[in-house]
């Protein structure tokens, strides 16, 4: 029996990834960056130029120099305000797993605008994580979300019961994944504390058997043999 658009949206979410914060301050930071730069470049064209910086006597040298910096002020402007364009787009991501499908707000057009979607299980066909980003494709539709733990989204949608489509990790070193011992979240396993709770999680040492170390039965930090109490106060077990 299929899912349709209506189940997804009525079941139970599992899992919200909302858009990643550190993502909107870059672009924050970027067009700053960018409005400051135009601002100065167009203000030294606007300035009367007695010498210009490559100590030139040459008037046609000045205003060649003019010139580029004009060009170099447009072109950083420009810039700034495709950078600044984008913010509301990428505010607006987020991804929800329900127990029949996802639906959320992807990116569209390089994230000048979004769009909103909703996919059951059995129709997505390849899940992919690419930087700072999840990309979920449904037959020739493919929805790009902005988001803040793209590994923990893919691990969630691969998981689905009713998911056959493909996937791929952008980095496979990072695609094993750990659940969090305080509040169960499940994280990639280069995180060293839970995104969610911020507890800090398992270290792969144990999973190895390594004699080496011991790990925290308070805490779950991974400690060397030598060392005999926890940073948090916890007693080595004998």
């Amino acid at each position: 029996m299929s899912i349709s658009v209506e189940d997804v949206r009525r079941s139970n979410v599992k899992y919200r990834y909302d858009y990643r914060k550190s993502t909107i301050a870059a672009q924050i930071i970027s067009f700053l960056l960018l409005a400051f730069t135009s601002g100065i470049l167009i203000s030294n064209y606007l300035s009367p130029m007695k010498s210009s910086i490559w100590k030139t006597s040459y008037y046609t040298s000045e205003q060649r120099m003019k010139t580029i910096f004009l060009l170099l002020g447009i072109l950083s402007f420009i810039l700034a305000i495709v950078v600044l364009v984008k913010v509301p787009a990428l505010k607006k991501s987020f991804i929800c797993i329900t127990e029949n499908g996802v639906y959320g707000t992807a990116g569209k057009a390089f994230y000048f605008a979004t769009q909103s979607f909703t996919i059951p299980a059995d129709q997505i066909t390849n899940v992919t994580q690419k930087g700072n980003s999840i990309i979920v494709e449904s037959g020739g539709n493919n929805y790009r979300c902005a988001i803040n733990d793209t590994y923990g989204a893919l691990h969630q949608i691969t998981a689905l019961s009713k998911f056959n489509g493909s996937y791929k990790a952008e980095n496979y070193e990072y695609s094993a994944f750990v659940d969090c011992p305080n509040c169960g979240e499940i994280n990639s396993s280069k995180n060293n504390y839970c995104y969610n709770c911020n507890t800090y999680l398992h270290n792969s040492a144990e999973k190895n058997n390594d004699t080496n170390s011991w790990t925290c039965q308070k805490c779950g930090k991974v400690n060397q043999n030598y060392v005999g109490t926890c940073g948090c106060g916890e007693a080595k077990p004998k």
